[in-house]
């Protein structure tokens, strides 16, 4: 079963790239006869095939690899991932370059990073809109103090997270007690 389930995995990829290198390969005003071709569709399957055949085995198989986990997707997965791709193409120009840019820092980072982040971001999304106002406004005062401060800040904060629950309390009631003295005088 398994055998079989792969000769027709490879055949229904033959089929496919043999399509796509007929739909590569006609000219573009054959396209234009043709209501059912589109040009611009006709255009990206040429530059698509050539940066195929300009790859290195192993830039092929990284792909490869990458089209397996994706098919791994369930249907709905797979078309949001689509969705996604969509709406980044109808983004300008320079917003698609800085979103690639800040994709490829993330992609950089050490995986304890990432999912670090991740987790952060999932527990953003969770909080309320009037709860993620304050902290993009909190950011944006943080971002726009010297560097030296803004890394002392990020250090305190770090030591803050490392704090047991009781000392945190008791620092937050010594906090209250000076602002209302302040608030006073």
């Amino acid at each position: 079963m398994r055998k079989e389930l792969s000769g027709l995995r490879i055949g229904i990829f033959r089929c496919l790239a043999a399509v796509l290198f007929v739909l590569a390969a006609a000219p573009a005003a054959s396209a234009q006869e043709s209501p059912a071709v589109d040009p611009q569709l006709s255009e990206n399957l040429k530059e698509l095939k050539e940066k195929w055949q300009g790859m290195s085995p192993e830039e092929k198989q990284k792909y490869r690899e990458m089209f397996k986990e994706f098919m791994k997707k369930s249907p709905e997965e797979r078309e949001e991932i689509k969705q996604k791709v969509k709406k980044f193409k109808k983004l300008p120009p320079e917003k698609q370059k800085e979103i690639l840019e800040k994709h490829k820092a993330f992609a950089s980072l050490p995986k304890e990073d990432r999912e670090q982040i991740i987790k952060h971001f999932q527990k953003y999304k969770e909080l309320s809109k009037e709860r993620k106002d304050e902290l993009r406004k909190l950011y944006k005062k943080i971002m726009e103090l010297p560097p030296g401060k803004r890394k002392a800040i990020m250090k305190n904060l770090k030591l803050w997270k490392e704090l047991p629950p009781e000392k945190k309390q008791q620092l937050i009631k010594k906090y209250k007690e000076k602002q209302k003295q302040k608030n006073n005088k």
